[in-house]
């Protein structure tokens, strides 16, 4: 006698927000925000590149790093996109403002453009990457 156990689907759930996706991000921006340092440091060491120039390329080089983890906590999340792309740049940009306040004594203040712009990189990275 073969019995079969009747399978029945879950009830069909809404989006979800997934913590995990988000800190996966944020580390994934973590590692490139230190590939790209790495990198800068030695063009800086290799060229004549002016360090007037450095604010602004470590400043991009910061949205490029929550651009590529936003893109990676979406496509985990596989949901909600913009959300857990807009948290991992708002929890990049805070945790290294959290860092610097540790490690370094005159640091500017933690602005607003700056958290709407790290919210937008991630925004548009979640975007980008729940699509893909």
């Amino acid at each position: 006698m073969s019995y079969r156990r009747r399978v029945t689907e879950p009830p069909a759930q809404g989006p979800q927000f997934l913590l995990r996706a988000v800190f996966t991000g944020w580390l994934l921006a973590l590692l490139v925000a230190v590939m790209l340092t790495a990198l800068l440091a030695l063009a800086l060491l290799k060229t004549g590149l002016s360090e007037l120039y450095l604010p602004h390329l470590v400043n991009g080089l910061g949205f490029v790093s929550i651009l590529a983890g936003s893109m990676m906590a979406a496509r985990r999340a596989r949901s909600l996109g913009w959300f857990h792309g807009c948290l991992t740049g708002v929890l990049f940009i805070c945790i290294g403002y959290g860092i610097s306040l540790l490690f370094f004594a005159p640091v500017p203040p933690l602005g607003t453009p700056r958290i709407v712009f790290a919210a937008l990189a991630g925004i548009t990275g979640g975007v980008l990457g729940v699509n893909l």
